[in-house]
């Protein structure tokens, strides 16, 4: 039985509210709240034992995988440039669409590390549109021992402007922390910082992972460095420095 019981009281001060307590019995049950205009529904697993066993399964498939990628020479960097097809991504001044520039910092990223002898693999070689589920699918099925996802940033405001780098799982960070910092080293813009964030390509790729806003399309300053490629060489520059550093260290 997952609950001792539950309880319910209705509020003194609004007759239409009401408390709703349920007392379990393991304080670790999982369970999921969905609510609508007039539903509130909690649902459980089945089998708890069952939904921990796989948990553990999982985590032992996930450190096998590990010591595979750690006892093989060759590093596997796996480069995702943002958006592509009928997804141009953030659009600047003059309709410069994001989805061109990431592409062609990708390309100068994979020249860059493959000349430092890392294996590379793409999410994409064209103007395509992989879903993010094939992004990630395709890394974790080449079992890559990195996931970097490049992008452009944008806003609704053109006055924003900066350097900003995401992770999520715990495994992501150093590898974040070493990009970010060689770019704002390299690109010398405001520093918008370090951020989790609870982005697809990073909470489903089973290898450490970051997703990389090295500058905005959408100020105009920052856009003329972007269409620079002597700049967005320094883009890709930095952020093999930091890939670079990051293996060094782990």
């Amino acid at each position: 039985k997952i609950h001792k019981g539950i309880k319910t009281s209705s509020s003194m001060n609004d007759a239409l509210k009401t408390k709703i307590v349920m007392e379990l019995n393991d304080s670790n049950t999982r369970y999921s709240v969905q609510r609508d205009m007039n539903t509130l529904r909690l649902t459980f697993p089945l089998n708890t034992k069952v939904s921990n066993w796989n948990n553990k399964l999982n985590k032992r498939f996930r450190f096998s995988k590990r010591l595979k990628r750690l006892r093989r020479g060759r590093k596997v960097i796996f480069l995702d440039p943002g958006h592509g097809g009928e997804d141009p991504g953030g659009i600047g001044p003059g309709s410069e669409y994001e989805k061109h520039y990431t592409m062609d910092i990708t390309n100068r990223l994979k020249s860059n590390l493959e000349r430092k002898g890392y294996k590379v693999l793409l999410s994409r070689k064209r103007d395509t549109n992989p879903s993010l589920r094939q992004r990630t699918y395709l890394a974790n099925k080449k079992d890559a021992d990195v996931f970097v996802s490049i992008h452009i940033n944008s806003f609704n405001n053109n006055r924003v402007n900066g350097t900003e780098t995401y992770y999520y799982k715990p495994e992501d960070r150093a590898l974040s922390e070493f990009l970010h910092t060689e770019m704002i080293k390299e690109l010398k813009l405001n520093n918008k910082g370090l951020k989790k964030g609870r982005l697809f390509v990073l909470r489903h790729s089973e290898m450490p992972s970051t997703l990389v806003e090295p500058l905005f399309i959408t100020n105009s300053k920052e856009l003329k460095l972007l269409k620079k490629a002597s700049f967005r060489q320094r883009i890709a520059n930095s952020l093999s420095r930091g890939i670079d550093k990051y293996f060094r260290k782990n």
